[in-house]
């Protein structure tokens, strides 16, 4: 499950070398831990929808319970809104845009 998280991170470096922008620690994180947050999303869905036939399906499945899932769903989505809100409010992301704004027009 973890190395298909990498690629994300590719992703980021390859758009960061691109643009010639150094890419944020805090912003890696989040788009480490919103990975995580996909991949575990995904696990609880296919346990959701195949029941006793998941772990035929995928057989690491066997080794997760909807409880596991259920909290490292939760511990994942608020990893990523406190990493974001980190990267919003970083020396380099304020020095680059000039401010606080991009953590006061934050929606989520």
């Amino acid at each position: 499950m973890f190395i298909g998280r990498f690629w994300f991170q590719i992703r980021i470096l390859a758009g960061a070398a691109a643009t010639h922008v150094q890419p944020s620690l805090w912003l890696l994180m989040c788009v480490f831990v919103l990975a995580l947050f996909l991949g575990f999303t995904k696990r609880r869905y296919e346990m959701t929808t195949l029941k006793s036939g998941a772990a035929a399906h995928r057989w690491f499945l066997e080794h997760y319970t909807f409880a596991l899932l259920d909290q490292m769903v939760m511990i994942s989505s608020t990893l990523a809104i406190v990493f974001y809100g980190l990267y919003t409010i970083s020396a380099e992301v304020v020095q680059r845009i000039g401010g606080y704004e991009m953590f006061i027009h934050c929606r989520l």
